[in-house]
């Protein structure tokens, strides 16, 4: 457990003394980190959208099985035919849904 600790606090110090101590071109404070910042946003936009909207996805899926979780807890759907078909009905709510928040963020 020591030796974890030990490379964490290591990993720590290297982190700090490369983004904020003046070392090389990678000095991410004022000017150069706002370049970075502009030219991973400006180039690499359409990976910042899929990330945000594999993630409303993921979270839209999570609420959805939540949801058919709870009607289990109360003693609907258990028999395996209806699992199956409350598993295709979750998996369209969640893509509904994601594809909802999608359009309302892009009309809002």
């Amino acid at each position: 457990m020591i030796t974890f600790y030990r490379s964490l606090i290591l990993s720590t110090m290297v982190f700090f003394s490369i983004f904020f101590l003046k070392i090389g071109d990678f000095n991410p404070t004022f000017y150069y980190f706002y370049r970075y910042v502009f030219l991973f946003s400006f180039y690499f936009h359409w990976f910042i959208l899929s990330v945000i909207n594999f993630t409303l996805l993921a979270l839209c899926y999570h609420m959805s099985n939540g949801i058919r979780h709870l009607l289990w807890d109360l003693g609907l759907f258990l028999e395996l035919a209806k699992v199956y078909t409350s598993r295709i009905i979750m998996l369209l709510c969640a893509v509904c849904l994601t594809v909802l928040n999608i359009i309302r963020f892009y009309l809002s």
